[in-house]
């Protein structure tokens, strides 16, 4: 029973780029149904195809955050921002995707016992230019999350590499990934979320 009262919950905000909406939930779910997983409870993943992260999103993650009861750990995934720098490469829009996620960051801050897990950009078969905007934006929040500590920057991309090349067996159709891709991310994901460390038992 006390484990069950200790489990950290688990909110996720996720597009469908990368994350195929069809292929991601199933796998990262199935880590929390492990016998051995008593750590975590994810209610659901809430993944919209083409979703971006804007002002209107934030305004829901920051709510839902707000209303997490006090004495419930609760940890926020937020796989976004890759269809915003796809559409729009330019500098103000990377300004604002900054901003957007240092909104969630400040909020996270003032919540004592919630953590924000924000994954890196899944990389695809872009064109250059939309890769050296994936590289920008990370190195931005990497510099930003500096002043929050509540908030962690997930280290997904490696897993769908090989030898620093992505493997391209893993994507459908250059954008999305395929079952087997989805499954080896949410994997990577979930290592991520488990090296988080544990909240106070106050």
């Amino acid at each position: 029973m006390l484990k069950a009262q200790l489990k950290t919950k688990v909110l996720v905000f996720a597009s469908s780029h990368g994350t195929e909406h069809r292929n991601f939930p199933t796998p990262f779910k199935s880590h929390f149904l492990k016998k051995n997983q008593w750590r975590f409870a994810v209610p659901k993943i809430q993944a919209k195809g083409g979703q971006r992260i804007n002002e209107s999103l934030v305004k829901e993650i920051t709510g839902q955050m707000a209303a997490q009861g006090p004495d419930q750990p609760f940890v926020v995934v937020l796989i976004l921002a890759t269809n915003n720098v796809r559409k729009d490469s330019s500098e103000q829009n990377l300004l604002e995707v900054v901003r957007w996620f240092e909104d969630i960051a400040k909020t996270a801050e003032t919540l004592s016992k919630c953590r924000v897990l924000i994954s890196q950009l899944i990389p695809s078969v872009l064109p250059p230019e939309s890769k050296d905007k994936f590289r920008e934006l990370e190195r931005r929040l990497v510099h930003l999350l500096k002043k929050y500590p509540n908030t962690t920057l997930a280290k997904t991309t490696k897993a769908l590499c090989e030898k620093g090349k992505i493997q391209k067996r893993l994507w459908q159709d250059g954008v999305h990934l395929t079952k087997t891709g989805a499954k080896i991310y949410a994997k990577a994901l979930f290592k991520q979320l488990e090296s988080l460390p544990h909240f106070p038992l106050d």
